[in-house]
């Protein structure tokens, strides 16, 4: 392309114009060489970020590859703590029931109608403790692989605490 622009009419020698030929001839060769050198940039600028989009690609990876299996276990075991925590609010309310029907808490789980679900994996036991006429505490002990050691309470007021997490 450079060629054909630079050998118009405009560049070739007129008759009697006195340009000698070799003028056109080294005009051509000049904008053929710069055109190389602009093709030749332009070719390291496109390698360059090549390389840094391959680069930027794998250790995006290698980055996701090594954080993927810690953030999956993370909300893994948010996700069981969320069991525990619906289970004891679910087992408040019930408390609360039974206390308006009765004027005093209930001494059991049973006495007040809350059962965790019925076929699934138990991941948590739930104990009752200090129950009086004013008051109670429920209490949720991990005893599933993933949330061993974790422990949650409950009390009258509708305090939930995590005394003791397995998650990091």
């Amino acid at each position: 392309m450079a060629r054909r622009l630079l050998s118009s009419t405009a560049m070739r020698p007129r008759s009697g114009a006195g340009i000698p030929g070799s003028f056109v001839s080294d005009a051509e060769d000049i904008a053929l060489v710069l055109r190389a050198r602009q093709v030749r940039r332009n070719l390291e600028r496109l390698r360059l970020a090549l390389i840094v989009l391959v680069g930027v690609g794998f250790f995006g990876l290698l980055g996701f590859a090594i954080l993927a299996p810690s953030c999956t276990l993370m909300f893994k075991c948010r996700s069981m703590q969320s069991e525990a925590k619906g289970n004891l609010k679910a087992f408040f309310v019930a408390q609360e029931v039974f206390h308006a029907d009765h004027d005093r808490y209930g001494e059991r789980a049973e006495d007040v109608g809350f059962a965790p679900r019925v076929g699934a994996k138990q991941r948590y036991r739930y104990a009752l403790t200090d129950v009086t006429d004013g008051g109670f505490t429920a209490w949720a002990f991990g005893i599933a692989d993933d949330v061993e050691g974790d422990v949650w309470r409950i009390t009258d007021e509708n305090d939930l605490e995590n005394l003791k997490s397995v998650c990091q």
